[in-house]
C-alpha cells in the first residue's frame, strides 16, 4: 500500500550519521534494499525491504517492522558499510588465465552489509543486512570446502573505485603465479571477512589482499596489507575486519568451475 504522509528519503549516499525527529519516517535505499524508520519517543520502527523499481513509495508490510526500545529517545541514526558475513566467491564475466610466474593486480567490485545504529543514551546496534541479497554456494570439493557467496562481477586491471557505486567496495586483489604452470582462473574465492575497509572521498575499498598461487596441490598464501593502498593517501579506515585474528591464510583460492566445485545452494542459510 502506498503511504499517505512523504517520508525523508537519503537517496544521495546512505552511509554516515543522521539527525532523526519524531513521527518522522526515514528512507535509506541501499544497493537492492530500503531502510525504513520511525523514530516514536523512545521507540524505534524499523523495516528493511526490497526495492520496487516504481517510483513511488511503499511502506512495507505490518509483518516486516521491529520494534525497538531504547533508553532514551534517539538523536542520530548511524548507518555503516561492512563486508559480508563469508567469503564471496566471484566468477568474472571473461575467465582468464594468470601466466605461470605472474603477478598481477586486479579489481573487482563487492556488494557490501549495512549496519544500522541508533545513538541515544549508547550507541545501539539495531539492523545488520546485506544491500544485495547473494545467493549462496558452496566452494570446494564435497569432502573440503566452505559456505560462500556467489557474485558474478567484471574483472578489471585498473582501478574502477571511481565508478563503484556506494553499496559497492573494491576489492584490490594482488595475484601471483609462482607455480610451474598457466593458471586459469574462471572462480576465485576472496576471504573478504579477513579484509579491512576504507573510505577516501566517498569510495569504499579493502585493504590489499595478496593471493598467491603455488600449484594445483598446493593451498594459496593469502595476506592482507591491513593499510589502504598507496594511492589512497589519507583515507580512513571504517570498518575493522570482522575476522582480524587472522591475517595471513593458507586457502584454496582458485578452483575450476565445476559441479563437483562451485554450486550454487537456494534459499538463504
Amino acid at each position: 500500500m502506498a503511504i499517505r504522509s512523504s517520508p525523508v528519503v537519503h537517496k544521495d549516499y546512505p552511509w554516515g550519521v543522521f539527525a532523526v525527529e519524531g513521527g518522522t519516517t526515514h528512507v535509506w535505499p541501499v544497493g537492492d534494499r530500503e531502510i525504513w524508520m520511525e523514530c516514536k519517543e523512545t521507540d524505534v520502527l524499523a523495516a528493511v525491504s526490497g526495492v520496487t523499481g516504481s517510483e513511488e513509495l511503499h511502506r512495507p508490510a505490518p509483518g516486516m517492522w521491529a520494534r525497538y526500545m531504547l533508553k532514551k529517545p534517539p538523536n542520530n541514526i548511524h548507518i555503516e558499510p561492512l563486508f559480508p558475513d563469508r567469503p564471496v566467491v566471484v566468477r568474472p564475466e571473461m575467465p582468464f588465465y594468470l601466466t605461470k610466474n605472474t603477478e598481477r593486480r586486479i579489481y573487482i567490485q563487492v556488494p557490501l552489509w549495512f549496519s544500522v545504529y541508533a545513538e541515544s543514551a549508547e550507541k545501539q546496534l539495531l539492523i545488520q543486512e546485506p544491500s544485495v541479497i547473494l545467493s549462496n554456494t558452496w566452494f570446494g570439493s564435497m569432502f573440503a570446502g566452505r559456505l560462500c557467496y556467489w557474485v558474478s562481477a567484471a574483472v578489471s586491471s585498473r582501478d574502477i573505485s571511481d565508478t563503484a557505486e556506494p553499496h559497492l567496495a573494491v576489492c584490490s586483489l594482488q595475484l601471483s603465479n609462482t607455480s610451474r604452470e598457466n593458471l586459469f582462473v574462471d572462480s576465485l574465492s576472496i576471504p573478504v571477512t579477513n579484509a579491512a575497509l576504507f573510505m577516501y572521498h566517498d569510495r569504499l575499498f579493502s585493504d590489499t589482499i595478496s593471493i598467491q598461487y603455488r600449484g594445483k596441490n598446493e593451498p594459496s598464501r593469502v595476506s592482507f596489507s591491513s593499510r589502504a593502498p598507496k594511492q589512497y593517501s589519507g583515507a580512513v579506515k571504517v570498518q575493522e575486519p570482522r575476522r582480524k585474528e587472522k591475517k595471513n591464510l593458507l586457502i584454496k583460492s582458485f578452483e575450476l568451475f565445476t559441479d563437483m566445485q562451485a554450486v550454487n545452494l537456494p534459499g538463504k542459510l
